[in-house]
């Protein structure tokens, strides 16, 4: 009795079925990691937000920028939906009535001078930038999710 070995059709059957399995649960694990980014950006914002509030506290006013030194770590929280960057960069604004940036969207990777979160000095409100990624009403709906707000255009700042 010779030696039996698979046939081209069962292996072309099995690399089918794999392909099929391969096509559906691929695209689960990346919405899983889209909402764990989301999950944690928020999560590091209120962070930030928590150590500006206790500034507060201690000073009686908003501190006029966000200081690594108040972070365990000795820098603060990076913002999730920018892996790659590892320095969070802030923005700082110092209008009362200011309660979103105007540019929420960070353009792309390579801008240096486009800063990952937010601050506003005058009311103590942290903001996440989100990368310029899907249709605008999936931008709003990303900032919404990790800015806990509800805006309803890229635009508004109040």
């Amino acid at each position: 009795m010779g030696v039996r070995g698979f046939t081209l059709v069962e292996v072309l059957i099995v690399v089918v079925i794999l392909g099929i399995l391969a096509v559906l649960v691929v695209p689960q694990f990346s919405s899983a990691i889209s909402q764990a980014q989301t999950s944690a950006t928020a999560a590091s914002r209120k962070v930030i937000v928590s150590k500006i509030a206790e500034q507060k506290v201690r000073q009686g006013e908003f501190p006029s920028k966000v200081d690594v030194t108040w972070f365990a770590s000795g820098k603060s929280p990076v913002n999730p939906l920018f892996p790659e960057m590892t320095a969070p960069l802030f923005t700082n604004a110092n209008d009362p009535t200011a309660l979103h940036p105007l540019a929420k969207v960070r353009p792309h990777n390579s801008c240096l001078t486009c800063h990952l979160w937010w601050y506003n000095q005058a009311n103590g409100i942290v903001r996440a930038r989100i990368p310029d990624t899907g249709t605008t009403s999936e931008k709003i709906s990303l900032y919404n999710a990790v800015n806990d707000c509800n805006i309803t255009a890229l635009d508004q700042t109040n």
